[in-house]
């Protein structure tokens, strides 16, 4: 079904005159008017449904040619800039909506659409569960079962380095070096400006290459209190710390300010029972919320919420890549039923198929389960 008639089901009217043949920039509110763009409701609440809009809109501009080929090509200057910034993400495999409908609503509120800039539609990451990410250092030594297919791994592995470049290259191994990064200001704190303009906090998936809490010997403390301090400058990010070093976690953060605890998200991976040990440790840190992520998850696990009552939210999945493990859906399915009944916020990130584990949605039993705990901005 293409393009038109799935913005024509959604109670949209193509205009009668074409505001794409101006030369000069088009406002959001005059597309918003063109297109009869009407609030619909959303779980409970009036909201806009911005992909179909865009979806339309970047069609009529591209004239019949590939959304790519005509942003390059110049064709899609006059759209406002948020517009051309989907255009990078409107075909990817699994788009993290979620997060551009967050912006998008909150720029339509205050009037700032207009000068929303592309990387706050096409800097949305594609996890899911986070709104961005950033990594103060990279690469890792596997200590946990579900080590074993590390995605980070693969794509550090995948991607060629250009001759002279080597020495970026992650390194994996027991005795390898970890390399730093030094992308904060540029990163994070753009992002962190335009969350604090908008009213909204972003959820900043910390080191998703490597571990902050690996041992000192890989990872010194001079390194996690740099970390700390670059937490510190922002005011609406808020980082999710995963570990597979729960312990060294609980020891470092017991020396942190509230004004640092009070913006970290500490996780667990815990998808298999041989890692239940950690969730007591996980269960007693100070932070701003704890979570799980069963990613990969490999087998049943009770993770006994009446007994460990401060886990604000669990993350499951499905095993990525060449010779990825098994799941079964019944013990997805229970753990959900776990966190249902216990009040504990759920997200399903991803189900995979075939022996190389491609991505095959994230449907569970029909339905998709994207519950996290969103924060509210203090007035």
């Amino acid at each position: 079904m293409n393009d038109t008639n799935n913005l024509a089901k959604e109670g949209h009217n193509r205009p009668r005159r074409n505001l794409m043949k101006r030369k000069k920039h088009i406002k959001t509110t005059d597309l918003m008017s063109q297109y009869n763009l009407n609030p619909v409701m959303k779980k409970g609440v009036y909201g806009i449904d911005w992909e179909p809009f865009a979806r339309q809109v970047l069609t009529d501009a591209c004239g019949g040619l590939n959304y790519a080929k005509a942003k390059k090509d110049g064709l899609l200057n006059q759209l406002p800039a948020w517009l051309l910034g989907i255009v990078d993400i409107i075909h990817e495999i699994k788009p993290n909506w979620r997060a551009v409908y967050m912006v998008l609503d909150a720029a339509h509120e205050k009037g700032l659409l207009d000068e929303l800039p592309q990387y706050m539609t096409n800097g949305m990451n594609v996890i899911g569960w986070c709104d961005i990410t950033h990594s103060w250092h990279g690469g890792c030594q596997k200590i946990q079962i579900e080590c074993k297919l590390c995605y980070s791994e693969a794509m550090d592995k995948r991607f060629p380095i250009k001759k002279g470049e080597e020495a970026k290259r992650f390194t994996w191994w027991n005795n390898g070096e970890r390399k730093r990064h030094y992308t904060f200001k540029d990163n994070v704190t753009k992002y962190d400006k335009w969350a604090r303009k908008l009213g909204i906090i972003f959820y900043v998936f910390a080191n998703s290459s490597s571990d902050l809490f690996e041992d000192k010997k890989h990872v010194p403390d001079e390194w996690r209190d740099d970390a700390m301090r670059d937490i510190m400058t922002t005011t609406n990010c808020h980082f999710m710390l995963l570990t597979k070093r729960i312990q060294n976690a609980a020891d470092y953060l017991a020396g942190q300010p509230d004004e640092v605890l009070n913006k970290i998200m500490i996780g667990a991976t815990i998808g298999h029972e041989k890692s239940l040990h950690n969730l007591p440790v996980l269960n007693g840190i100070p932070a701003q919320s704890r979570f799980i992520s069963a990613e990969p998850l490999l087998t049943k696990i009770d993770y006994q919420f009446d007994k460990y009552r401060n886990i604000d939210f669990v993350i499951t999945g499905e095993e990525s890549g060449h010779g990825n493990r098994y799941t079964d859906p019944r013990w997805t399915r229970d753990i959900k039923n776990q966190c249902l009944v216990h009040g504990v916020h759920y997200y399903h990130k991803q189900n995979t198929t075939g022996a190389k584990g491609v991505y095959a949605g994230k449907l569970l039993d029909g339905k998709e389960y994207c519950d996290l705990p969103r924060l509210e901005v203090a007035a």
